[in-house]
């Protein structure tokens, strides 16, 4: 990366960093574990429980900032780069850069993502608050370690990975409300699109596979966080817990299928003002078909009627071909859109339920594959 500018502050801090991201995001994974490491088995603490679910939290925690570090950096770039790609038909090139800085404003400067990190940040500080000094279902000392070093530590990691939650949500809103202004005027009718590209949304293809991709990886990332974060020990706890994350799942899900049918409106838009085209010049030529009819046949009217009968077929052809792209474009979305919201929260309840029953189908499966492997290895020693 050139330059030390960036779009939030953890761009800022990455390009003045020559490494890579992913390199960056696991060397910042290890070095949390490691820290988390030095107050479990060197400093020692006294209401420490050394147990190994509680290292299988730390493992999930660093993992999932780690996740989350590479996944913002990945999404701001596929981003940035999708909407640079967009191309213009001619003399509107401009519109392409003035496109490009609605979404660099937006995103830099809007005061909404204040309010997105207080919606996301405070839930989590109100229940802390709430259980021990109105509800006084647990102690301060249940909460918190007698380390205080620890406690700061343990909760500036914690706001960190709701921070970069946090970003997430933001670039996901920003994918959306772009695509918006995309499919408004004046842009959807001066960026190019090939209808009869094989992707069936006009050559938007790129970015659909992206939304869908980055619905993917939010899950991903989802599941990660009841890894790292929900404890089953407590019932009221793993309920306020699952409830916020499954909240933030399925908003990220509806910014996102916004998206998708941002996408949608801007290509069925463009075919349907096709369409409008076409069947104004069909219905010029049939009413000159009529004004034919209605008069004495001659050599010359003959064949302009052939003429016009045969521009007729062809006109109602392209029309037939346009109202099966518009079917057919409505049934893939239709497929994509339950698709990806079924995947996404499959994802994250098979994990919600494998973290709640310690993993046993995992361990099941570990298990098979690992009697098959035995059983495998016996026969071919044999």
């Amino acid at each position: 990366m050139n330059g030390r500018s960036g779009w939030n502050l953890l761009e800022w801090i990455f390009n003045g960093i020559p490494l890579a991201y992913p390199i960056i995001s696991i060397i910042i994974a290890i070095l949390i574990f490691l820290i988390y490491f030095i107050f479990m088995f060197i400093i020692k603490m006294e209401d420490f429980q050394y147990d190994p679910y509680f290292c299988l939290q730390v493992l999930f925690s660093s993992a999932f900032i780690a996740y989350l570090i590479g996944l913002n950096q990945y999404i701001i770039n596929k981003m940035r780069y999708s909407i640079h790609k967009l191309e213009f038909i001619p003399d509107k090139e401009t519109y392409g850069e003035e496109l490009y800085d609605l979404l660099k404003k937006n995103f830099t400067k809007s005061k909404k993502y204040y309010i997105l990190m207080f919606a996301v940040i405070s839930p989590l500080i109100l229940k802390d608050l709430l259980e021990i000094y109105v509800l006084k279902s647990v102690t301060y000392e249940e909460c918190f370690f007698s380390n205080q070093f620890f406690n700061v530590y343990n909760y500036s990691i914690l706001f960190f990975s709701l921070y970069l939650l946090t970003n997430t949500v933001w670039i996901i809103l920003n994918i959306s409300w772009i695509l918006g202004i995309a499919a408004k005027e004046p842009y959807d009718s001066i960026i190019k699109l090939d209808l009869f590209c094989p992707d069936k949304i006009g050559g938007l293809g790129e970015i659909r596979s992206f939304i869908i991709n980055i619905i993917i990886y939010y899950s991903i990332g989802i599941s990660l966080a009841i890894l790292a974060y929900v404890d089953p020990s407590g019932f009221t706890m793993v309920l306020f817990e699952v409830a916020f994350l499954i909240l933030l799942l399925a908003a990220g899900l509806v910014i996102l299928i916004s998206g998708l049918q941002e996408l949608q409106k801007l290509f069925r838009k463009r075919v349907e003002q096709e369409l409008t085209q076409i069947n104004k010049k069909y219905r010029i030529l049939y009413e000159r078909l009529v004004d034919l009819a209605s008069v004495e046949n001659n050599g010359k009217s003959n064949d302009e009627l052939k003429f016009i009968i045969t521009a007729m077929e062809f006109i109602d052809k392209e029309r037939i071909k346009r109202e099966t792209l518009l079917e057919d474009n409505s049934k893939r979305y239709s497929i994509i859109a339950t698709f990806a919201a079924i995947y996404s929260f499959a994802l994250v309840l098979f994990t919600l339920y494998e973290k709640l029953n310690n993993f046993k189908i995992i361990d099941l499966l570990l298990n098979i594959f690992s009697l098959t492997f035995d059983i495998l290895v016996s026969l071919y020693l044999k």
